[in-house]
């Protein structure tokens, strides 16, 4: 008569440690605000300058053919791009860039 009498508590112990196991659980995963700049084109000899920062040197792959990307991290928004070349100004646009994006800057 135990036995009979028991069986439905512990159907009961292992329904709650199942149904406990498998709970429904959401949350939001937001991705780092980030935005890249590309520069492709003539970038020999050139220097960039955004948002009236430092100017630092435009690097390329040495081989054309590799699959490389020279990226540069930007706050996502509208952003000045001068590139110069021979102490000249040779791009000088404004541009926006949205989140998780890569402009291409052309330089001529």
């Amino acid at each position: 008569m135990k036995v009979v009498k028991s069986r439905p508590l512990i159907c009961l112990g292992v329904w709650l440690v199942l149904s406990s196991c498998g709970g429904y659980t959401t949350g939001i995963v937001q991705k780092a605000d980030k935005a890249y700049l590309k520069f492709v084109g003539n970038t020999n000899s050139t220097y960039a300058m955004i948002d009236d920062g430092d100017l630092f040197p435009i690097l390329v792959p040495d081989d054309p053919g590799s699959n490389t990307d020279y990226l540069f991290e930007v706050v996502p928004g509208t952003r000045r791009v001068r590139v110069i070349r021979d102490d000249r100004v040779i791009v000088d646009r404004k541009v926006f860039v949205d989140n998780h994006v890569t402009m291409e800057i052309i330089i001529p």
